[in-house]
């Protein structure tokens, strides 16, 4: 009778890995909508196997996240350290970014200033610039100082 009740509920921890590997925010969710789904399947994994280290939960909310936390996410990925990061402190980040989003209207590329390089000319480029009404302006080749601050700072301008 025991080995059955092991047998169940190692099957009942496998079904919620599954679970928990599949899960993704969807775009229309609310973030503590998704921590609520997030954190019910571990606990109820660390209820049955006592086993999920925080920084593979860190990691797997990283990972589930829409394209539209994709800066702070990639900010997050790349500046701290995610080994000793804690959900709760990485939960508050999203959220913060996520009131932000909501507090203004959305900021829209209007013009894009690029060398010469072919990079940015090809058709496909070329059919969203005129789709999304985004005016193109050239420097001179070989003329980094034409690239100001935004260069120096390796960053991108959005005006």
């Amino acid at each position: 009778m025991c080995q059955d009740a092991e047998r169940v509920k190692k099957a009942k921890v496998h079904t919620l890995r599954i679970e928990f590997e599949s899960l993704c925010m969807k775009d229309n969710e609310q973030l503590d909508h998704f921590y609520l789904r997030l954190n019910g399947l571990v606990t109820n994994m660390r209820a049955l196997s006592g086993e999920m280290k925080e920084a593979y939960m860190v990691k797997k909310l990283l990972h589930a996240m829409p394209t539209k936390f994709l800066q702070i996410v990639s900010t997050l990925k790349h500046f701290r350290n995610l080994e000793t990061l804690y959900v709760e402190e990485v939960v508050g980040y999203l959220k913060a970014h996520e009131e932000r989003m909501k507090g203004g209207p959305e900021r829209k590329v209007r013009v894009l200033i690029t060398d010469w390089g072919g990079e940015f000319g090809l058709n496909e480029f070329m059919k969203f610039y005129e789709k999304d009404g985004i005016t193109r302006h050239y420097t001179a080749p070989y003329t980094p100082q034409q690239n100001g601050v935004v260069k120096l700072l390796d960053t991108p301008c959005i005006c």
